[in-house]
């Protein structure tokens, strides 16, 4: 039987989030018949807030894709949240944003310390 606890912080959460994330890193790693597109989605969208950062030093054009698409990801984060105080009541009301965002951001850098782990050990065999 497997028991759930609600974790009592977003950082709880958050760290929750990136052992899940490495674990599916190294799950895939095993199984990669298990490999789905949707379990590299959010590693994608970390890796492209990271390479957007660091190469908006250079082009200024690339801070104001960064910039449209965190705007895109926050208003769909904000309608999702409404959509849910909808269903479920107002007990939700402005959690549900920072929660979908932390769950993302912690199984993306999760997955890519995962996988980034098992990318260095295979080269010292």
């Amino acid at each position: 039987m497997i028991y759930y606890y609600p974790r009592k912080s977003l950082a709880r959460v958050f760290r929750q989030m990136m052992r899940y994330g490495y674990g599916r890193a190294l799950f895939i790693f095993k199984h990669p018949e298990r490999f789905t597109i949707e379990t590299i989605v959010p590693a994608g969208f970390v890796l492209t807030i990271c390479i957007l950062t660091i190469s908006g030093v250079v082009f200024a054009q690339m801070l104001e894709l960064l910039f449209a698409l965190l705007l895109l990801y926050g208003a769909v984060l904000i309608i999702e949240g409404l959509r849910m105080n909808v269903r479920y009541g107002k007990r939700f009301y402005g959690k549900v944003p920072a929660i979908i965002a932390i769950i993302h951001a912690g199984l993306g850098m999760g997955f890519l310390r995962g996988l980034a782990r098992k990318t260095l050990r295979m080269g010292d065999r």
